[in-house]
Formats: C-alpha cells, sequence, structure tokens
C-alpha cells in the first residue's frame, strides 16, 4: 500500500490511554472513539475524550462516536446521546455520532475462523453496520488537504 495515495488512515490504536495512543490522535484530523454498552466501556471512552480535549487543546481534532456490540439501534443511540450530552456539559465539546455495530455470534465466529465478517458474511447485521458507517465517513469532507504526509509530519513531530 502505497500511503501517500490514501486518504484515510485507520490505526486501531487499543483500550487505555498510553503516550502512544496520544501520539497518534495529536497527529490525526479525526479520531473515532468506540465503546460498548458496558459501563465501564463508557466510563473509559469518556476518560478517552476528556484526555484527548485537555491535553491537546491546541490540536483542532473532530471526534466521532461509535457503540459497539449493541441489540438494537435504539440502545446505540441512547448510549451516544448520554456521552454526547456529558461530554458537551462537562467538556464544552461537540461529539459527532457516527453509528453503531450489531452484536452478533458472526463476529465471534470470523475471529475463531481468522476470516473477516465482512468477507464471510457480507449480508449480516454487524457487515451491514459497517457499510453504512463506511458509507457516512466517504462523505466526511476531508479537513486537512495535506492528507497522509500532514499525519505523518505532525505523529514525528516532537513535543
Amino acid at each position: 500500500i502505497q500511503l501517500g495515495n490514501a486518504d484515510i488512515i485507520i490505526i486501531d490504536t487499543g483500550a487505555g490511554i498510553a503516550n502512544n495512543v496520544l501520539q497518534f490522535v495529536a497527529a490525526a484530523d479525526e479520531v473515532y472513539v468506540v465503546t460498548t454498552p458496558e459501563p465501564t466501556a463508557i466510563t473509559d471512552a469518556y476518560g478517552m475524550i476528556k484526555i484527548i480535549t485537555t491535553e491537546l487543546v491546541d490540536r483542532e481534532i473532530n471526534i466521532k462516536l461509535l457503540v459497539n456490540r449493541v441489540h438494537s439501534a435504539e440502545e446505540g443511540k441512547k448510549i451516544s446521546d448520554r456521552i454526547i450530552t456529558i461530554v458537551g456539559q462537562f467538556l464544552n465539546y461537540k461529539v459527532d455520532y457516527i453509528g453503531f455495530v450489531y452484536d452478533d455470534p458472526v463476529v465471534s465466529a470470523s475471529v475463531i475462523r481468522q476470516k473477516p465478517f465482512m468477507i464471510v458474511n457480507p449480508t449480516s447485521k454487524p457487515a451491514q453496520c459497517i457499510k453504512h458507517i463506511v458509507g457516512r465517513i466517504e462523505k466526511t469532507e476531508l479537513t486537512s488537504s495535506e492528507g497522509v504526509s500532514s499525519f505523518l509530519r505532525k505523529f514525528l513531530r516532537k513535543k
């Protein structure tokens, strides 16, 4: 893959807030925070957003929220609304809801098989959710005209 031709790079930093995670976030134009319905995951998502908004105040970062492993669209919306409201109220920051992904045994089975569920079961509910989210991301206007070179320059910059 030639990164120079990429409009979007997705980097899964995993859970938690380590220095390397903040370095990736500081270099990004957009950050997608993924949470699940579990209370600890919701708390972690809020914590991540709080650190981004307080530690990286000099950066213009768009934060998007995705709720994973939901049982209904309503559950995803309810959780996102709660987080977005709290972030707005206590951090005075705007977070956008990008969507949800259904909890489904298809995902666990694909992990065991080591084959992406998007390929093995492209008509599954989670695959449809991912396609919807990708469609929304594709419609997003890119904020940086420099793209990958801008990301790499910011990522490699010393604090």
